[in-house]
């Protein structure tokens, strides 16, 4: 189901929050990563683009596409380092981080003084 960052407050807190390939769906980068966060009591962990230029490239291509066929829908490349600050600023320290070509991995575990 989706839901927008705006909705957060409707979910209840849970142990793991996951956003798999949903960062770049969301135009709002900043408010997805603090309403998801917020609601992470142990685990936080995104699969999101990598911020390279062919990443770049190739969601240029794609939203040109989908616009060009009339639909609203925008992919998007964000700051990896700054979202990265982000998560670490509420709590967090990355467990895990595996990138590939396009997408990238990252596990971030609430650190012990922050529970």
């Amino acid at each position: 189901m989706y839901r927008s960052a705006h909705h957060a407050s409707d979910l209840p807190a849970a142990d793991i929050v996951t956003l798999d390939r949903v960062v770049c769906c969301y135009g709002d980068w900043r408010a997805l990563i603090d309403a998801s966060v917020a609601h992470a009591r142990r685990l936080y962990g995104l699969v999101y683009p990598n911020e390279r230029w062919w990443t770049r490239v190739a969601i240029a291509i794609g939203n040109l596409a989908l616009r060009l066929s009339g639909r609203s829908f925008r992919g998007y490349v964000h700051p990896e380092r700054r979202i990265d600050e982000r998560i670490r600023r509420a709590g967090f320290r990355c467990r895990n981080h595996h990138r590939g070509r396009i997408w990238q991995t990252s596990i971030y575990e609430r650190a012990p003084e922050a529970r």
